[in-house]
């Protein structure tokens, strides 16, 4: 929501099951002018107990007191992994700003960024699980709007790129990424963990984007034509520890859309988006029609296609 919608200030504080808590602040306002509004952020989540479990007969420190049975494993037949799930709280601290203007014309500019940071979340990858010891994720994002138009950009970024300590450990098995420490805890900073073999993965990837978009209908409203065009800068790089190389790719695009009102009852639909991208010599293009009959207010059979 816009600042003007939420002025004032919020503070929510909540806990429930699973160890779980969350704490969070927010202040908006509007000056005198009403022409600009502000908005600032703050919150902390985290999860104690999370459903995540080992499948290593292995604690996080390379110890498990006998016999194996009393050790930690999620569940028999999947594959055994190389490290254990730390258990430390699953958690996300965040805190975010925003400007707004308002021009006089109707029309709005609003600026906002951000920063988070996490821990110990996990997901599955190609490569199978892994689990981020720490990672901050930046973000900002500018727009103009108008009536007829919309102009925006915006970055969002990762960074888990520190290997603090000392990663002296067996090489992984062939086949396997990673930068490997053992135990764990040696490897501190913002990195992820392969929990397959153990090995330490670093991360630094970020997103640019840039759009524009401008619309144009009858006066009647019985049709309307929506067009624009984007272009997206994605780049990631591993520093050798999953790729051999950072990936860089851009991806340039332009789609358009009409809708007439053919009769009260029928409507028509007609899209297409172009996309080329940099690292395949194949363009594509994606048509799309639809035919939309509305017998009754409550009620529409559509025809579509793509």
């Amino acid at each position: 929501p816009s600042p003007a919608d939420i002025v004032g200030t919020k503070v929510a504080v909540s806990g429930g099951e699973r160890e779980t808590g969350r704490f969070d602040v927010r202040h908006a306002g509007v000056s005198e002018s009403q022409r600009w509004g502000y908005k600032a952020n703050f919150g902390h989540v985290q999860v104690g107990d999370s459903f995540s479990r080992s499948r290593t007969f292995m604690d996080a420190e390379g110890e498990c007191a006998p016999p194996p049975s009393q050790c930690t494993f999620e569940y028999g037949p999947l594959p055994t992994e190389a490290a254990a799930v730390l258990d430390d709280p699953v958690s996300s601290t965040y805190g975010s700003g925003r400007v707004d203007y308002n021009f006089e014309n109707g029309s709005v500019w609003t600026a906002e960024g951000g920063l988070s940071h996490v821990e110990n979340e996990i997901f599955v990858t190609g490569i199978g699980r892994v689990q981020v010891n720490g990672a901050d994720r930046p973000w900002v994002r500018t727009q103009y709007a108008s009536d007829r138009m919309v102009l925006m950009g915006w970055y969002s970024g990762r960074r888990a790129d520190e290997l603090e300590g000392n990663p002296a450990a067996p090489t992984p098995p062939a086949g396997l990424p990673g930068r490997p420490c053992v135990p764990r805890d040696t490897c501190e900073g913002n990195n992820q963990t392969s929990l397959a073999s153990g090995a330490q993965l670093l991360e630094k990837s970020d997103i640019f984007h840039v759009e524009a978009q401008a619309n144009w209908s009858t006066a009647d409203g019985d049709f309307l034509l929506v067009g624009g065009a984007s272009n997206r800068w994605y780049s990631v790089d591993t520093e050798g520890t999953l790729m051999e190389d950072s990936q860089d790719d851009v991806i340039t695009s332009a789609f358009a859309q009409a809708e007439w009102q053919l009769h009260p009852k029928w409507n028509l639909l007609v899209a297409g988006r172009f996309d080329h991208f940099s690292v395949i010599d194949d363009d594509k293009f994606a048509p799309k029609g639809a035919l939309v009959f509305t017998p009754t207010e409550n009620q529409s059979l559509r025809f579509t296609y793509n």
